[in-house]
């Protein structure tokens, strides 16, 4: 009968032990609403273009800010048009991957001047009245864009590894040429400068326009 019993508990253990194997290789992680951020590299012409052109372009700070973060005029991608034009069809693109066909502006646009060795966000932010933002970047040196989420959970289990899942900050390296659109409500910041030059990128704010929404929530952005 022990023999029996022990055969029993021994056949009951390899099954858990394979159980456990297939459960694993055959878990599915189903993502509801995901914040979706759309990357694409640019032709090298862009970023030479923005190169050259940088050296013309005057950087303001706000009186009394010892931020060491710089920004152009608000509108500064106005002054030119065929840039502009790029940057609506690429976002245009963006937009129609993510299941959108609507029409858009761009609202507001400014070029970023980052001091070397600075620390330009230290606390994240978001852009209000705006429905997507856009950041190119067009030199070697780009400090990370970093966003934070702030849907913390109501019983907050410290997780044994960092996944996509449970970070609460997540991060991307931007490489030259490259363009990032993601969703303005996305709380994000500029980490440190660690190089020797001052960086640049340049950013802009998009909204639709025409006719958005349906029946008693229809509106139509001018």
């Amino acid at each position: 009968m022990d023999r029996v019993l022990e055969d029993q508990c021994h056949s009951i253990f390899i099954y858990q032990v394979r159980i456990k194997k297939i459960m694993q290789n055959d878990i599915e992680i189903l993502q509801f609403f995901p914040k979706s951020i759309c990357s694409i590299m640019l032709p090298e012409m862009v970023s030479d273009f923005w190169q050259k052109e940088i050296s013309n372009i005057k950087f303001y700070k706000d009186v009394g800010d010892d931020n060491p973060h710089w920004k152009s005029a608000i509108n500064t991608i106005e002054d030119y048009p065929e840039m502009k034009e790029l940057f609506l069809t690429v976002v245009g693109d963006c937009l129609k991957q993510l299941g959108y066909d609507q029409k858009i502006i761009m609202t507001t646009s400014w070029l970023t001047a980052v001091e070397p060795n600075a620390n330009p966000n230290p606390k994240p932010h978001h852009h209000t009245n705006s429905w997507y933002s856009g950041v190119y970047y067009f030199q070697n040196e780009c400090s990370d864009l970093v966003f934070t989420n702030y849907n913390r959970r109501e019983i907050e289990v410290t997780p044994t590894r960092s996944t996509i899942h449970n970070s609460i900050e997540c991060s991307i390296s931007p490489q030259k040429h490259q363009f990032i659109m993601f969703p303005s409500y996305m709380f994000h910041k500029i980490s440190e400068n660690t190089s020797n030059e001052t960086r640049h990128s340049l950013a802009f704010n998009i909204m639709p326009t025409g006719i958005v929404g349906e029946g008693d929530s229809m509106f139509v952005y001018r």
